[in-house]
């Protein structure tokens, strides 16, 4: 796994005050916690290159993902809804990353439907391929929102609260089942959570808290 280096990372928290990362990750993926509306979205939308930064750096190895441009960083994200487009089918979801993705773009369809369709056996959905994104159930979609964002090799994972709007005996598995790709994959990986994700699957591994900051405060956070 490349190793994942902040280096006093700071941006504003809206309607909030500043807040500074500094860390190394060695280990996937770092469970970043604390109160919504403390920074932890916005921490995720900053090292994507989608909320402005006020200073400082994020480091894969040696490359300074957070000096390049947003295409160029490769960086897969996950929301807590899926955000799955509906107007395509399950492989159509899969096929637009790899359209996007560099390694991938020149390839022909016969040989990117191929790859959907590996990365679907992976996940338990195969033959899910022509499904209509809202024929599937919480768990498919997400399963299958993980699967668009890592089939083209992206350097470092975001996943933000991916589990929390399902039941809890889906939300467990999932969980697991995600750690268990992370894992195989090495995988840089980020996961915000305010759940219990880190006890339930256990191991030892990193965590961020966030705590609420006031307008014009600063704070300087460390994992």
């Amino acid at each position: 796994m490349a190793t994942l280096t902040i280096k006093d990372l700071a941006f504003a928290v809206p309607g909030r005050g500043i807040v500074s990362i500094s860390g190394l990750l060695t280990r996937s993926p770092l469970f970043v916690r604390g109160p919504s509306g403390a920074g932890k979205t916005t921490l995720l939308r900053a090292i994507a290159g989608l909320h402005e930064t006020l200073g400082g750096e994020v480091l894969l190895d040696e490359v300074v993902v957070s000096a390049l441009p947003v295409p160029a960083r490769r960086i897969g994200f996950v929301f807590q809804s899926g955000a799955l487009f509906p107007q395509l089918s399950v492989e159509g979801n899969l096929r637009f990353a790899l359209q996007h993705a560099p390694a991938f773009r020149a390839w022909s369809d016969d040989l990117k439907r191929a790859r959907a369709e590996e990365f679907l056996a992976r996940a338990g959905l195969a033959g899910f391929g022509s499904r209509d994104v809202s024929s599937l159930s919480g768990g498919e979609r997400q399963r299958v929102a993980l699967l668009r964002s890592i089939i083209g090799k992206p350097r470092l994972l975001l996943l933000d609260e991916p589990v929390s709007a399902l039941d809890p005996s889906t939300r467990a598995d999932l969980a697991t089942w995600m750690l268990d790709i992370i894992e195989q994959d090495a995988l840089p990986t980020i996961w915000v959570t305010h759940d219990e994700e880190p006890r339930r699957i256990g191991g030892s591994f990193k965590s961020l808290e966030f705590s609420m900051t006031k307008p014009g405060e600063r704070r300087n956070l460390e994992f």
